[in-house]
């Protein structure tokens, strides 16, 4: 944050931010992806085993994400009967994946199957 005026009539603030979260959950590519099976109670077809596939690629930590944000306000005072107040914001966030994992096969393998290669990662 910055403060800045050279004068009693009006002041200058910018403020500027940056976060960062590492990713926690992986994305797992199969091929081939295992064919649903004829589920014996529930919905008629249940996802194949994508646990027992063997993994073509993994790729970790696909949910990280970037958020930086600005602010710029100006404050002009010409009386104390009038107070002009100028604000400017703005906000980018990016993120590599979504927060989602698959269950089954459960929160314990934090991942997120599916049969081909993400464009971003």
């Amino acid at each position: 944050m910055v403060n800045y005026s050279t004068s009693e009539y009006w002041a200058l603030r910018a403020v500027g931010s940056y976060d960062y979260r590492s990713g926690w959950i992986s994305r797992t590519v199969v091929s081939p992806f295992p064919t649903d099976v004829l589920a014996p109670d529930g919905p008629p077809y249940t996802r194949g085993n994508v646990a027992g596939t063997p993994a073509s690629q993994i790729i970790p930590d696909v949910n990280d994400a970037h958020t930086y944000s600005g602010r710029v306000e100006m404050l002009i005072q010409p009386s104390d009967a009038l107070h002009i107040n100028l604000l400017a914001l703005s906000q980018r966030s990016t993120q590599g994946g979504y927060d989602e994992f698959d269950n089954p096969p459960g929160p314990a393998y934090m991942t997120h199957f599916q049969p081909y290669r993400s464009v971003n990662t």
